[in-house]
């Protein structure tokens, strides 16, 4: 029963008392015939019991009720204290009135509390826990942060250091390279003009801050000297170096055209620039007025033209009369005489092609292009004729002779025959003198491409040293492992025959290896 039933049960009993007590007076008072006096008494004296009989219940009453409510009350604060261990008494928990409900609810709330309180506290260690590993990774992070720090410090003081050598390297550099007295200029991988010395700026009229930046070909006007023709640009030297990672010469007799027009003959070279992995990143071209050298060289050139002019006419003389003696026209001649007078023909043949050659050698040095007259001709009957010619050599070494179908059946090409047949006599006649005794020499020629036909002759003779092979085809050449070998021989026949074949639009080339021989490959246009 609730409390409140049981505070309006009492009520009830005391109005019930007292109106049981009022009725019984009443009937007293009514039917009874006793003094007034003494029912009074009797009447007070029964409410008075009454009264302290429902007093003392209702005082009892409200003691056990305020005893559960203090200890509920001290059980509520342990639990707003933080204490879940509770202990109800069986008594609280199971009475049917709102203090048992109090305690019930006392009860879950504590049990609930407590529940969540284990878990805030696992959850509290668990964020502990992982916020103590963070602090440590943290501290680890800020370790690591204070280290790569200290070292970005150190390698920027280590790049500035560099830095600053670098641009003491560089005005070094730019000094050097502004105090040279040849023209020097550099370009990027994209052509563009990165550097530009006060010597081509005066050669070239282009100002120093004027040519930066701009393409090579936009300030450097470089163009091959050629009489009566048109100037063709010349500076294709400076992409092959480029392309090919070599160091490229300019051709002989290039002009550079100046920004006011002035012509000036230069000479030099272009080098690739390299970084430290090897990747071209740009060029490096270095040249120098030759004016001086060409007006010299030309002086030179001359004098030969005029001496190979003036020998000319008293060689053929001596040749006529040779040959008229040989023939016996002035009378019958012993042997020995015989014998003599042909080594004086032989003699006068190799003076009268020396001239040849100089004469040769002096057009090209002049400028002059060979006068190319190209027609319909058979290369392979070019051949068999060099070959008759040197078949006296070829016999006394014992040279086996290799050709490939084409240059034994014949084919048509479209080329100047004597100049071409000069060109195929000089590699022919170098490759017979310089083989061994019982060596080869293979000839053949390539007609895969239509374009062009490419001439190959290849022997098994000394070879070129790898140390001179750059040089082979400069006048007056000759590899040091030939000339004590072959004591005759200018060094002038590769160099003309290079002049034959670039006339011709072709191109040589070669492979050499020493003591194994050498393999000279020339192109001819078709057409």
């Amino acid at each position: 029963m609730s409390i409140r039933a049981k505070l309006i049960l009492i009520i009830v009993s005391i109005l019930v008392v007292f109106d049981s007590a009022a009725g019984l007076i009443f009937y007293w008072q009514n039917n009874l015939a006793a003094p007034a006096q003494t029912l009074n008494l009797i009447v007070f004296w029964t409410l008075l019991i009454v009264l302290i009989i429902v007093t003392a219940v209702f005082y009892l009453f409200i003691g056990i009720v305020t005893k559960k409510i203090s200890r509920l009350s001290v059980i509520a604060r342990q639990i707003a204290g933080g204490r879940f261990d509770i202990k109800l008494e069986k008594g609280d928990i199971k009475a049917k009135d709102e203090t048992a409900v109090l305690a019930r609810t006392l009860k879950e709330t504590s049990d609930r509390l407590s529940g969540l309180y284990k878990d805030m506290e696992r959850k509290v260690q668990q964020k502990t826990k992982e916020l103590s590993s963070s602090l440590k990774e943290t501290k680890k992070n800020n370790d690591l942060l204070e280290e790569n720090k200290k070292a970005m410090l150190n390698i920027l003081e280590d790049v500035e250091a560099e830095k600053e050598a670098a641009d003491k390297e560089r005005e070094k550099i730019n000094t050097i390279i502004h105090s040279i007295g040849d023209a020097v200029f550099v370009t990027d991988n994209n052509y563009k003009i990165i550097l530009f010395n006060q010597v081509a700026a005066d050669l070239s009229g282009h100002g120093m801050k004027e040519a930066i930046g701009k393409r090579y070909n936009q300030v450097m006007n470089f163009v091959k000297e050629e009489n009566g023709n048109p100037d063709r640009k010349n500076d294709e030297f400076i992409v092959k170096a480029m392309k090919t990672v070599k160091v490229m010469e300019m051709s002989n007799h290039t002009v550079l055209i100046s920004k006011t027009g002035k012509r000036i003959p230069v000479s030099d070279s272009a080098a690739p620039l390299k970084d430290k992995d090897g990747k071209v990143i740009g060029c490096v071209v270095v040249f120098r007025d030759v004016t001086k050298e060409r007006q010299i060289d030309q002086m030179k050139s001359e004098f030969v033209s005029v001496a190979s002019h003036q020998l000319r006419t008293p060689l053929t003389g001596i040749k006529w009369f040779v040959e008229l003696l040989l023939g016996q026209k002035a009378g019958k001649l012993s042997k020995k005489q015989k014998d003599f007078l042909q080594q004086i023909l032989i003699s006068n043949e190799r003076m009268i092609a020396l001239v040849s050659d100089l004469l040769d050698v002096s057009h090209i040095e002049t400028g002059k292009k060979f006068n190319i007259e190209k027609k319909e001709i058979n290369p392979a009957e070019i051949f068999q004729q060099i070959l008759t010619d040197n078949i006296a050599l070829i016999q006394k070494k014992r040279i086996k002779i290799i050709r490939c179908r084409e240059l034994i059946k014949g084919f048509k090409i479209f080329a100047d025959a004597d100049k071409i047949r000069q060109a195929f006599q000089n590699l022919l006649s170098n490759a017979v003198k310089y083989s061994r005794d019982g060596g080869r020499i293979e000839l053949n020629c390539d007609r895969s491409n239509k374009n062009e036909t490419i001439f190959s002759i290849k022997d098994s003779g000394f070879g070129i040293p790898e140390n001179q092979q750059k040089r082979v085809f400069e006048k007056f050449f000759r590899g040091n492992n030939i000339v004590t070998k072959a004591t005759d021989g200018t060094g002038l026949g590769l160099y003309i025959t290079r002049a034959i074949v670039e006339a011709h639009g072709g191109k040589i080339w070669f492979e050499s290896q020493e003591n194994k021989g050498t393999a000279f490959h020339l192109s001819i246009p078709n057409k």
